[in-house]
């Protein structure tokens, strides 16, 4: 009798071999293969999970940097607008200041004026009036003592004993009357002592002005005119220094604090290869500025030194004009410019290396602040011993309460265009000193939105030796 369980089992097909093979002889090649593949599909998929996270953080932190950025830049312009809104009211306080100064110094010296008049009148008219008591008082006293001895002299030695006698009366009065202004005159000794102590230890807040010393032309009025003058200049001074300070860090803290922030976001794994290649320029940019601004705050300090000597030598002004017109062309090429040059051949006897910089200063702001597809005019005539070079453009203009000030120090006409293209505020300070150490003159003249024009005027010839 057959088992039918093992004729079932031997009919019935054993499928164990699909799915793993062979009873004891492990997983077969294609079950190897499934698994393999299945692997290498959640790896895929794990890889650009990791992948798709990756650039979403890469997403987020360029985001992120980007408001930083817009969000510093922004905060840049506000305080800078706060700044030149303050600017712009002390700048008006001050001119109303010195407009009320000047009203109260004109109503001030008209009424000196009159004072000082009636002040005479009075003192010739007290004098007077004194010397004629002094002579009255001598001639009674004479005429009682010739009546008391009972003598009359001859009336020419009467006179003169009248004379001489009211020459005494008249010594004693003034020697008692000299005790007042004696007085006043230590006591304004006493306060100029104190107050040229007070300049001496930087307080220039000084006015001697309410002495009250006689006339307004008195020896010691004038010496405390010239104290106040002095008190005033030395506070002057202090200011500016104060805010050459305050402006030099200002530069210096703007640039190094973008090298520092940029510098941080480097230091993130996230960052590509061109975003830390964009945020490299922008660290080498701010140090090419920092750069300049020491280049020139040096060369500022070296001409506004007193021992400064001026190389000179003749050589021609026009050349010098057309090879700076020449190293400047790709600049007015980029932006599509129109150069017009008018130049008459002159000689002229100056430092050339001082007058390049005043060249490049005029055409680089001229190129600058002109608009693609705009005209700049260079022009060079001779009038008068001296040559006129002038550099106009058709750019953006300068408001009429601004050319004022545009020769100042780190003052700057446009502070988000200066501060994105490297501008520090120092080059019209440089091209104006380099101009009276030649004993020339720059004027300017603009309008808002219709151009510039920059004016030069030096002598042909120069005195050698120390400007």
């Amino acid at each position: 009798m057959t088992d039918k369980r093992t004729e079932s089992n031997g009919d019935k097909p054993d499928r164990r071999g699909d799915r793993g093979g062979v009873r004891g002889m492990g997983p077969s090649t294609a079950d190897i293969e499934r698994r393999i593949n299945r692997q290498k599909e959640h790896l895929e998929r794990h890889l650009e999970q990791r992948k798709r996270q990756a650039e979403r953080g890469q997403e987020h932190v360029r985001r992120h940097l980007e408001h930083a950025e817009r969000h510093l830049e922004h905060a840049q312009r506000r305080v800078e607008r706060k700044q030149e809104q303050l600017e712009m009211r002390m700048d008006r306080k001050q001119r109303q200041i010195e407009q009320r100064q000047a009203k109260q110094r004109g109503k001030e010296r008209r009424e000196g004026t009159f004072h000082e008049f009636m002040e005479r009148l009075l003192a010739f008219i007290g004098i007077t009036s004194l010397l004629s008591l002094c002579w009255v008082g001598a001639f009674y006293v004479s005429r009682h003592g010739y009546d008391w001895i009972g003598w009359h002299p001859h009336p020419l030695a009467g006179q003169l004993i009248t004379s001489g006698l009211g020459m005494v009366l008249w010594g004693m009065v003034i020697s008692v009357i000299s005790r007042i202004p004696r007085k006043k005159q230590n006591d304004y000794f006493q306060q100029t002592i104190a107050a040229l102590r007070q300049i001496s230890r930087g307080d220039f807040q000084v006015d001697l002005r309410n002495l009250g010393l006689g006339f307004r032309n008195h020896p010691f009025n004038v010496l405390a005119d010239i104290v106040n003058e002095m008190a005033a200049n030395l506070k002057n001074t202090e200011e500016m220094r104060q805010e050459f300070i305050s402006n030099v860090s200002h530069e210096i803290q703007s640039p190094l604090t973008s090298i520092a922030g940029f510098a941080r976001v480097l230091k993130q794994e996230e960052l590509n290869r061109e975003q830390s290649l964009h945020y490299l320029d922008i660290i080498e940019r701010e140090s090419v500025r920092l750069s300049k601004l020491s280049d020139n705050m040096l060369r500022l300090a070296s001409l506004d030194s007193k021992h400064i000597t001026l190389q000179t030598e003749r050589f021609r002004l026009d050349k010098q004009l057309q090879q700076h017109l020449l190293s400047c062309e790709p600049q007015w090429l980029e932006k599509k410019l129109e150069m017009d040059a008018d130049l008459v051949p002159a000689e002229i006897e100056a430092d050339q290396i001082l007058l390049s910089q005043v060249w490049v200063n005029l055409l680089h702001n001229a190129i600058k602040f002109t608009p693609e597809g705009g005209t700049i005019t260079v022009s060079l005539a001779v009038e008068d011993n001296h040559a006129l070079v002038s550099v106009k453009d058709t750019g953006i203009g300068i408001a009429e309460e601004e050319l004022v000030h545009i020769f100042e120090r780190f003052y700057k006409v446009d502070r988000s265009r200066t501060r994105t293209e490297g501008g520090n505020g120092l080059g019209l300070s440089i091209l104006q000193k380099i101009v009276e150490l030649h004993k020339g003159e720059v004027s300017v003249q603009s309008r808002v939105g219709e151009g510039t024009k920059f004016t030069v005027r030096l002598p042909l010839k120069q005195q050698l030796g120390s400007a």
